[in-house]
């Protein structure tokens, strides 16, 4: 009997039904790819926790930066104009004495150093804010950056930028964007390739660097409170200790 039963055992396990690896049932179900407009959407989601998406804050920060850089550049080059339009203006005329004509010399280049930097700023602003845009867009709705996201964004934006000149600003904007793309693009990938990274590194890298920061300015923030919260119970603590001697 122990022999007939261990047989039936073993004839069992060999001509019971195995399971079959082509089963639906019994294959795990894996995640399905994230689609081409998801992986877009995514860069202009908030997620749970109220936080905007590290793309995101890559195109703010370029569009400051251009902003910044725009504001320099034109302030710069308008007040050095000024300077030298008022210093040939005004060679033969009379001041009541050197400091009136420092004070209107120093007007003259801070109203220009303004207009300029106001002039600069938004013009680059706009371009830096539409080129970035487009490329981020085109690089996750691909999947991966390429050559080609840089071309198109930087045709796109300088198209856009030159609206306003008609259908040969247009031209001429779209072509030298698309120059300037090809050759930034070309820049920023063969240092992608260099160093080892991709550019989702670059956007995490921006992202912990955006949160560190914010972290320091609200410890900062915490301790001023504090300090401020304990100078005022030193000084309750005085006055009462003074009332109390009285």
């Amino acid at each position: 009997r122990p022999t007939f039963r261990t047989g039936g055992i073993l004839c069992t396990a060999f001509l019971a039904p195995k399971p079959n690896s082509t089963d639906p049932a019994l294959v795990p179900l894996e995640e399905k790819p994230t689609s081409n407009w998801d992986r877009v959407r995514k860069i202009f989601t908030i997620d749970e926790f109220g936080a905007i998406s590290p793309e995101l804050i890559t195109i703010y920060q370029t569009t400051f930066f251009t902003a910044f850089a725009g504001a320099c550049y034109g302030g710069f080059v308008q007040s050095r104009e000024a300077y030298l339009k008022f210093i040939e203006r005004n060679q033969a005329t009379q001041f009541v004495d050197h400091f009136e004509a420092k004070k209107k010399l120093q007007d003259c280049v801070t109203k220009n150093f303004a207009k300029g930097a106001l002039r600069w700023s938004w013009r680059l602003a706009i371009f830096g804010g539409l080129y970035v845009t487009f490329v981020t867009v085109l690089s996750a709705y691909r999947g991966r950056p390429s050559i080609f996201d840089y071309t198109i964004g930087g045709m796109l934006s300088g198209s856009i930028y030159q609206m306003n000149m008609g259908l040969r600003g247009v031209i001429v904007g779209g072509t030298l964007g698309a120059m300037m793309g090809l050759f930034a693009g070309s820049i920023s990938l063969t240092v992608l390739r260099i160093t080892g990274s991709t550019m989702d590194d670059v956007h995490e890298w921006r992202y912990e660097l955006s949160q560190k920061r914010q972290r320091h300015l609200e410890e900062a923030v915490e301790k001023s409170d504090n300090r401020n919260i304990d100078s005022s119970l030193l000084l309750h603590h005085d006055a009462l200790l003074n009332s109390q001697q009285k």
